[in-house]
């Protein structure tokens, strides 16, 4: 199978080019959580999605995947109004480039329960109940340089005894209750960007 020559390695939270993506969407696999299911030590951690609408409930359960959409405008993961769009229980996994749209009702574009480690970056997270959720002991996440707008509650909620999470950069606007909720949060992340 050919495989695109690059792939994001992260580097002191920034994106640097380096060798190989290991499954590509729709090429490899026609679904993402198809792709995110068989990622491993045997086939690879690094997954590329090409352009188009994925009707799909993502939940990656395993450490270290690197998920990169093609381009965010056109990279687009529609929940379908059901349950979160993406679900992180895995740890030191990065989700870039895609659109996050249509969660369930009281669900959230991205979701992160009792994880730490993660990379969430350069993303639009729209017309989602929460734009992300943060809950349940997670911790040393990084959430970079998104679009979190429009959202019909939060655009981004942390909760249940998290800490030392990084928001920084990001353009957080136009969602209908807080920008930012804190909720049992023991430490403040450092948060840097534009609220509106």
């Amino acid at each position: 199978k050919s495989k695109k020559d690059i792939y994001l390695k992260n580097l002191d939270n920034y994106w640097t080019i380096e060798e190989k993506w290991d499954i590509i969407v729709p090429d490899d696999y026609p679904t993402i959580q198809q792709a995110v299911d068989i990622a491993g030590p045997e086939v690879g951690y690094r997954i590329f999605v090409k352009a188009g609408i994925y009707k799909e409930n993502i939940v990656i359960k395993t450490d270290g995947i690197i998920l990169h959409g093609e381009n965010r405008s056109i990279t687009i993961i529609d929940g379908n109004f059901k349950k979160d769009v993406v679900s992180l229980t895995s740890k030191y996994c990065a989700v870039s480039n895609f659109t996050l749209i249509n969660s369930g009702n009281g669900f959230s574009g991205i979701s992160l329960i009792q994880t730490s480690g993660n990379i969430f970056r350069d993303n639009r997270v729209i017309k989602n109940y929460n734009g992300i959720s943060i809950s349940v002991y997670s911790h040393s996440n990084n959430i970079t340089n998104n679009n979190i707008s429009d959202n019909y509650a939060n655009g981004i909620i942390i909760t249940d005894i998290c800490s030392g999470n990084e928001i920084q950069q990001n353009i957080i606007s136009n969602n209908s209750k807080n920008g930012i909720y804190f909720d049992e949060v023991t430490s403040s992340p450092g948060t840097v960007g534009t609220f509106t």
